[in-house]
């Protein structure tokens, strides 16, 4: 994963590359995930936390999916 993909970084991004690591991890649910995600970019601005969770809710099963898969061919 690449940390705030299709978004541009800023002071979000150590949030971007926790919210990645949470999508491989499979403890959390992709909504969970997200949720967290939103959470620590409203700290830093809420307008970009709503367009994020935004975007991830609607196009992130795909990257949801390809962490898990490559998360499960590196324990395979």
């Amino acid at each position: 994963m690449n940390n705030c993909t299709l978004f541009p970084d800023g002071t979000w991004s150590s949030c971007c590359a926790r919210h990645d690591r949470r999508y491989e991890n499979k403890r959390l649910t992709k909504y969970q995930a997200d949720k967290l995600l939103y959470r620590c970019v409203a700290k830093k601005n809420k307008l970009i936390a709503s367009v994020m969770f935004l975007g991830v809710t609607l196009f992130g099963h795909y990257w949801y999916k390809k962490a898990n898969d490559e998360a499960h061919n590196k324990h395979s």
